[in-house]
């Protein structure tokens, strides 16, 4: 992040500073970075109806006039090729290349004070999925965030559907201009993308000869990711006779239905085992066959086991490849999809949208390999994985309620599972802002620990480090109100994993800081995090606490700086507990357990010497004998000396003394 260095002691004069533009920084939506030509050749990219407008806006020299328009709106239903239109539009851009970012609505309400704002940069604000109005101010703020970026030499190009941007009127005098977008061409997509390659270069003619089997195979309004799929199958072709690749475009319909569709009595054992391997694909095989052969012992199945067992039967690559499964013998793995893409998403939503009946045994069968000693319990993510695919499909409620049911379990692992799973839907680019609405409300429900102990730990995963904010808030919901004594632990346990992230941590700690004071459960969080209380988590306190103090650079010093601001809150609250926390930093630190320097520091930096410096309250943590006390004191005075006359400079060792380590201290009198 550039433009955000903290220069200097943390007791400079430009600290406060500094510090403040550091955590600004944080505080605006992630920047991903992204090229645009890597992801989208500039020779394949189709332009759709309206693009011109925009790029004229944007790049006057294209054919527009008067000054660039640094705000540009591109409007379009999902699955219309917005995104790669947007990554044209700031490739165009000379001033933004090679700072080029995305950017994810990571925030509980839409918010333009949440958007980065560096020099000569070119964000994405992607919003898909957001279906919900965008509120009145974001529009007015944009405003004036597009005023303040065409002088910055920044670029904003906002991806939404006509559902969420609901403010049509734009314009020169705003700032902003909104392109509305048709839909590019699909056959023009199948063409560049086959032109594209040396080995296809060509097959563009077999769209339209008349013997050709992928003529007339794109509807007039196929989406661009319909074009995709038909150019990749194209390029797989022996010629434009070989209609065998098809059915990998049209979903692999004929082949599945062949699957399942028949009354041969001698199918069951195949089919279970290719069921198995769309839910764990690419996962070994024995563990693929070991989940198999409990789908054919439910008991709706009860299909009888083979006489003489393991000994009779084939090995594993025999029994993957009857079934219509990949083996790899160098990895032992199976495989349903690394030579036909999207057969295992095909498998699953023939299944639950025309099998209905083996729903329920599934769910079941589901819970017995994800359980303790069930042969899929170290694969919880991938089965995680399937079933987001599956919500992509065959729809969300259909995976919420498998959810409802594995919570209602009393079994843990069916829970991991559920959570598992919620996390990787609130991280889903289409799915995930529905997802994230209903863990909120899950999140306020105490009347359901069950539902909220599955929002911590969805946090804990893909959810909380992709959407870090919203997380974050989710976690406050339950902090403030938990349904019984045991949610709240598993929350702080939560957001304790999510600071030790170093990547996180800084967000982690602002946003719990700044809980303090504005709701109830602020400062008990911050005590639990940060307190160092004689608990069974203190050890894995400790350890936060250590990594935090010794992050180093601009971001350890604004870490260190709002943990300060943390305390102090806390101390202007008088509340006795936090006096005596902070006094356990310090015997830790003299107990080599925490950095002496750091804490220190953040003791002196508490001391407010402006009004009645003697009679202080810093003086509990400082007084007290024991092996840091000189140097505190030394420190303390020099402070207090420095507020009365700003020339003054230390002539003892305190600060010295202060960055050494701790020595054995007589326990006479004190000094203070």
């Amino acid at each position: 992040m550039r433009d955000n260095t903290v220069l200097g002691s943390q007791y400079n004069a430009l600290r406060d500073n500094n510090v403040t533009n550091y955590l600004t920084g944080v505080r605006h939506l992630r920047p991903r970075p992204v090229d645009p030509l890597r992801e989208m050749p500039n020779g394949q990219f189709v332009w759709p109806q309206g693009f011109d407008d925009a790029l004229r806006s944007m790049r006057p020299a294209h054919g527009g006039g008067g000054s660039a328009v640094h705000v540009v709106v591109l409007l379009a239903p999902e699955a219309h090729g917005r995104r790669s239109a947007a990554l044209q539009l700031l490739a165009s851009v000379p001033a933004v290349q090679g700072r080029v970012f995305e950017l994810l609505p990571d925030w509980e309400e839409p918010d333009e004070s949440c958007l980065p704002r560096e020099r000569n940069a070119g964000y994405l604000l992607n919003l898909r999925g957001v279906v919900d109005p965008l509120p009145a101010d974001f529009y007015t703020g944009l405003s004036e965030y597009a005023t303040a970026a065409r002088s910055e030499s920044r670029y904003l190009v906002v991806i939404a559907s006509e559902r969420a941007w609901v403010k049509s009127g734009a314009g020169a005098r705003s700032g902003i201009v909104v392109a509305p977008l048709g839909r590019p061409d699909a056959v023009e997509i199948v063409k560049k993308a086959l032109d594209a390659q040396e080995a296809t270069r060509g097959r563009a003619d077999w769209l339209n000869e008349d013997e050709s089997v992928f003529r007339d195979q794109l509807p007039e309004k196929a989406p661009p990711v319909d074009a995709v799929r038909l150019a990749a199958v194209i390029g797989k072709a022996v010629n434009f006779k070989d209609d065998s690749v098809l059915d990998e475009y049209r979903g692999w319909k004929e082949l599945v239905n062949g699957w399942f569709g028949g009354t041969d009595p001698g199918e069951p054992p195949k089919r279970a085992i290719r069921i198995s391997a769309a839910f764990l694909e690419g996962v070994p095989a024995s563990v693929v066959l070991n989940c198999a052969d409990l789908l054919l012992k439910h008991p709706k199945v009860n299909w009888p086991a083979e006489e003489g067992g393991l000994l009779a039967g084939p090995d594993a690559a025999t029994r993957t490849e009857q079934a219509g499964v990949d083996f790899d013998p160098a990895s032992g793995a199976a495989s349903l999809e690394e030579k036909r893409p999207g057969l295992g998403q095909a498998v699953l939503q023939y299944l639950w949208l025309r099998r209905e009946q083996l729903v329920p045994v599934m769910r079941q069968w589901l819970q017995d390999i994800s359980a303790t000693k069930g042969p899929a319990n170290d694969h919880l993510t991938r089965l995680a994985t399937a079933l987001t695919g599956l919500a992509e499909t065959a729809g969300i409620a259909t995976v919420f309620d498998l959810v409802d049911k594995w919570l209602d379990s009393v079994k843990k692992e069916d829970r991991q599972l559920a959570a598992g799973l919620l996390s990787q839907l609130a991280a889903h680019p289409v799915l995930g802002a529905q997802t994230r609405k209903k863990l909120a409300g899950w999140a306020r429900g105490k009347s359901s620990p069950v539902r909220q102990r599955a929002v911590v730990q969805a946090c804990g995963g893909s959810f909380g480090r992709t959407f870090t904010s919203e997380a974050l808030t989710r976690l406050r919901y339950v902090l403030e109100a938990p349904g019984d004594s045991s949610v709240q632990p598993e929350a702080i346990a939560t957001l304790r994993a999510l600071a030790a992230q170093v990547d996180l941590s800084l967000q982690v700690v602002d946003a719990v800081v700044s809980w303090c004071g504005t709701v109830p459960a602020g400062s008990d969080s911050f005590m639990a995090l940060f307190g160092l209380a004689e608990t069974d988590s203190r050890s894995a306190g400790i350890a936060l606490v250590n990594q935090l103090l010794e992050t180093p650079g601009a971001q350890g010093q604004a870490i260190r700086a709002r943990l300060t601001d943390g305390w102090r809150h806390l101390f202007e609250s008088d509340e006795d507990d936090a006096w005596q926390a902070l006094i356990r930093w310090r015997r830790a630190a003299e107990a080599g357990e925490l950095p002496v320097v750091e804490v220190s520091d953040v003791i002196i930096d508490l001391a407010d010497v402006r009004s009645s410096p003697l009679n202080h309250p810093i003086k509990r943590v400082i007084a007290p004998s024991g092996p840091l006390h000189d140097s505190l004191v030394d420190r303390f005075l020099d402070k207090v000396l420095q507020s009365v006359d700003p020339g003054h400079t230390s002539t003892d060792s305190g600060a010295e003394g202060a960055g050494a380590r701790p020595t054995e201290h007589d326990d006479s009198e004190p000094l203070m």
